[in-house]
C-alpha cells in the first residue's frame, strides 16, 4: 500500500542522488584527465607523464571499486523484496565478533562497506572471496562483476602493455 509507494520513491530518489555523484565523479575524472593532458604535453618529462597515466588508472580502479561495494551493499539491504531464497548476504551466518554477533547485519558499517569493498576488489581483479551470493539477484550480480572484472582487468593490462611499450 502507501508504505510500499513511499518505499519505491525512496529507491528512486537515493538513485537519483547517488547518480548525481556518479555524473559528479566523472567530471572530476575528465577534469583530472584534461589537466594531466596539458601539464604532460606541454611541461612534464615522458616519465611523469606516464606517472599521471598511471595514478589516473589507480583512481579509476578505486572509484570502480567502491560504486560495485555499494551496488553489493545496495542489492543486499533493499533487494530482499527479490529474494528467491528470503535471505541475503547480509543475513549470512558464520561470523562471530567478541560480543555474539553472527550476520553482516549486524555488524558496524564500517566492516559492512570493508566486506562490500571485498567483494568489489576480489571481484575485479579474479580473486579469492569469502562472502556468497544467497540468492539468485546476488548471483547474477557476482556473475557481471566476474565478467566485467575480467574485461577491465585485460583492458588495464592491455594499457599498461601499450604504455610501456610507448617508452
Amino acid at each position: 500500500g502507501a508504505a510500499g509507494a513511499r518505499a519505491v520513491r525512496l529507491v528512486k530518489l537515493t538513485r537519483l542522488l547517488r547518480l548525481g555523484r556518479v555524473l559528479r565523479l566523472m567530471k572530476i575524472y575528465q577534469q583530472l584527465k584534461n589537466v594531466g593532458r596539458t601539464l604532460s604535453s606541454a611541461y612534464l618529462p615522458h616519465s611523469v607523464s606516464m606517472a599521471t597515466k598511471i595514478l589516473r588508472y589507480v583512481f579509476l580502479i578505486f572509484w570502480v571499486n567502491h560504486v560495485i561495494a555499494c551496488t553489493w551493499f545496495a542489492i543486499g539491504r533493499y533487494m530482499n523484496f527479490f529474494s528467491d531464497t528470503g535471505r541475503s548476504w547480509l543475513e549470512y551466518y558464520g561470523l562471530e565478533d567478541a560480543n555474539g554477533v553472527d550476520s553482516y547485519n549486524q555488524m558496524s558499517s564500517t566492516f559492512q562497506y570493508s566486506s562490500s569493498l571485498h567483494f568489489a576488489v576480489s571481484n575485479t581483479v579474479l580473486g579469492s572471496l569469502s562472502i556468497d551470493a544467497t540468492n539468485s539477484v546476488e548471483r547474477c550480480f557476482t556473475v557481471l562483476c566476474l565478467v566485467g572484472g575480467f574485461l577491465f582487468s585485460s583492458t588495464l593490462v592491455s594499457s599498461l602493455s601499450a604504455w610501456l611499450f610507448q617508452i
